[in-house]
């Protein structure tokens, strides 16, 4: 029991007992239909003290400790539910949080995915490049080498041509090594020729 409640109950029982006892001598002074004497009034008082002494360790005290007990169950329920309410609100401002990063996330992945595209489109069409020069530098080759090829061919067949046509123009045979010559002799002049062509 506080400090507060006892003052309230010993100022109560005050003024029941001042109100007790003079209640005769008012009783006695309006000539009321029950004058009563002091001796009624003492008897009255204790047995008024000696009921609400009962009435204050058995009954007073156990409602006035649960109303208490209530009290602090309340206030504990309010801390309580104080607290969850801030953690809910934390919470929720941490869920806005992270809805407003899942969009800047979201961006930035779409934003690295369209690097990596644009780097492996670049990478795709350099290898492509890259290929097709091969490609074409073999061909260039192949066909300087048919060229090449042709060339001798043509040097030789009508370095052959040429030798038969002078055989017969002599009207001798010729050796192979004067054969030889003349063949070498015709290709160099069709090499000067093609030179000047060129």
């Amino acid at each position: 029991m506080t400090r507060h409640q006892r003052h309230s109950g010993s100022a109560a029982m005050a003024l029941l007992a001042t109100t007790v006892l003079a209640a005769p001598s008012l009783a006695s002074a309006s000539a009321g239909p029950y004058p009563g004497d002091l001796g009624q009034a003492i008897a009255a008082l204790l047995i008024f003290l000696g009921l609400a002494t009962v009435l204050s360790k058995y009954a007073w005290r156990p409602v006035i400790d649960q109303l208490r007990r209530r009290d602090e169950d309340i206030a504990k329920r309010l801390t309580d539910a104080d607290t969850k309410q801030a953690q809910a609100d934390e919470a929720q401002a941490e869920l806005s949080r992270q809805l407003e990063n899942i969009d800047v996330q979201a961006e930035q992945v779409l934003g690295q995915a369209r690097r990596e595209a644009a780097a492996e489109s670049t990478r795709i069409l350099d290898t492509a490049r890259d290929q097709a020069r091969e490609v074409v530098a073999r061909a260039e080759k192949d066909i300087a080498q048919a060229k090449a090829q042709a060339r001798q061919d043509i040097q030789a067949a009508t370095a052959k041509v040429a030798g038969e046509i002078a055989g017969q123009f002599l009207q001798e045979k010729l050796s192979a090594d004067d054969h030889n010559r003349l063949v070498a002799q015709a290709a160099e002049q069709m090499d000067k020729g093609e030179e000047g062509e060129q």
